[in-house]
């Protein structure tokens, strides 16, 4: 497979019938999705320009109320990222859910596409998102860009051109599109840059999809990964991951993250959770976590001064953990940040970065946990750290997404998660219907 095949093979999955198995991951990320965004504080409306039909409206998931196509995406994306709650798929090295999914759902509820569409399109955007992850992920890391929004963009708009029908030509033009008004830096991480990136990226993917939707032939564009050898500044090798060949989600399952901050710290929090069962954690004063390059990056603050900080704090999670005795949304709100105990706990937490490089999945890499306690006594214990697949099953699916719902009953929850599951069956005012339901219990 080489680069200009992306596009034919994007074209190729519309026209097959999705296995089982992926209808059902689809429908995981789809109520996932939704309970990150519901969880989320609600983002005001921004007036933009409406990019398909005069008078086409969609859902504010957090609001309820209707708003052009266009508006309703980023407002939804925003949402949802800016909740830290939102599945990951480590080999598309982001966020699949939150990029992809607010513009598929916009284009259903003003009747462009079928539910039908809109599953095929988002299996095609992230096999999409994982062949770009899998072969310039780490490479736009390392050089200190976010890849939801780098990759994101170009694998939304792939969805929205191939969920409207449109053959490969138009769909590389979609992508040209998207990579040329999309990038994303790290430096954003822990501030409201972060979602802004992701929603902006799934926007700006709509926007690819539906304009090269209505462009001349002449106009089209082949060479649809030229901006990112521009951005990487170098020419891209062949794909490491050949687009279906197989599919992504037979080689790893979506993860659905347990906690409301960075998804790499699910892992070290994991293993805190089960010291702390078994007693190894008892009057500890403070704690030290030995932990690989990546987490160690990713915990940009000792002692955050916002929620957005606090979502890239490890030892502040690790403080939540010890004094409130779990890592919930209640521990990222503004009073949380503030509070004086809180605080002197993070100090007494210290992350260190442990050598070592993650190489193909199935690898491990050391880490540590070292306890000091108020008796002056050390304690040390070796863990493991690893890609975890997935435990989701419905009844977690179910807890999640009534946690983002407080105004509503388990008859409610339990409705939500019914019409989710149908999702295949679906037209855009049920759809709507649905999406307002929980906006009005959240």
């Amino acid at each position: 497979m080489n680069w200009n095949e992306l596009p034919e093979g994007v074209a190729g999955a519309m026209s097959r019938p999705p296995a089982p198995r992926h209808v059902e991951e689809f429908t995981f990320t789809l109520v996932d999705t939704l309970a990150s965004a519901w969880s989320a504080q609600p983002l005001p409306a921004v007036p933009l320009r409406p990019v398909v039909r005069e008078g086409d409206q969609a859902t504010s998931w957090t609001t309820g109320g209707l708003l052009s196509p266009s508006t309703a995406c980023y407002d939804n994306a925003h949402a949802t990222h800016a909740s830290e709650f939102d599945c990951i798929h480590y080999m598309a090295v982001g966020h699949p859910g939150a990029v992809l999914l607010p513009a598929l759902l916009a284009l259903l509820e003003c009747g462009l596409v079928t539910a039908q569409q809109v599953i095929r399109g988002y299996l095609a955007g992230l096999e999409t998102m994982v062949t770009l992850g899998e072969s310039v992920g780490d490479q736009l890391r390392k050089r200190g860009f976010h890849a939801t929004p780098v990759l994101g963009a170009p694998a939304t708009a792939a969805a929205v051109a191939g969920s409207l029908g449109l053959g490969p030509p138009a769909l590389s033009t979609a992508m040209f599109l998207a990579l040329t008004s999309q990038s994303g830096y790290a430096c954003a991480h822990g501030t409201v840059g972060k979602a802004h990136q992701v929603a902006a990226a799934s926007r700006g993917g709509l926007e690819a999809g539906l304009r090269a939707a209505s462009l001349r032939e002449s106009e089209r564009v082949d060479a649809w990964y030229a901006p990112l050898e521009a951005l990487l500044q170098e020419k891209l090798s062949l794909p490491v991951h050949g687009f279906g060949n197989p599919w992504a989600l037979d080689v790893l399952p979506t993860h659905y993250k347990k906690y409301p901050l960075c998804g790499y710290f699910d892992a070290p929090l994991d293993h805190l959770e089960s010291l702390r069962g078994n007693g190894f954690l008892r009057d500890a004063l403070g704690v030290t976590l030995g932990v690989p390059e990546y987490v160690a990056t990713a915990s940009k603050y000792q002692r955050p001064r916002t929620v957005e900080e606090a979502r890239f704090s490890l030892p502040y999670a690790v403080a939540g953990l010890l004094t409130r005795g779990a890592v919930t949304p209640a521990l990222f709100t503004e009073a949380a940040v503030a509070d004086a105990v809180l605080a002197h706990q993070a100090y007494d937490v210290t992350v260190e970065e442990v050598p070592g490089e993650l190489g193909p999945l199935g690898d491990t890499l050391p880490g540590f946990v070292r306890v000091r306690r108020r008796d002056g006594s050390e304690e040390s214990v070796t863990v493991v750290y690893e890609v975890v697949p997935p435990t989701t099953d419905w009844t977690q699916a179910r807890a999640k997404l009534a946690d983002s719902l407080p105004r509503a009953d388990s008859a409610t929850a339990d409705g939500i998660i019914t019409g989710l599951r149908g999702f295949g069956q679906l037209d855009g005012p049920g759809l709507g219907r649905l999406l307002a339901w929980g906006a009005e219990n959240r």
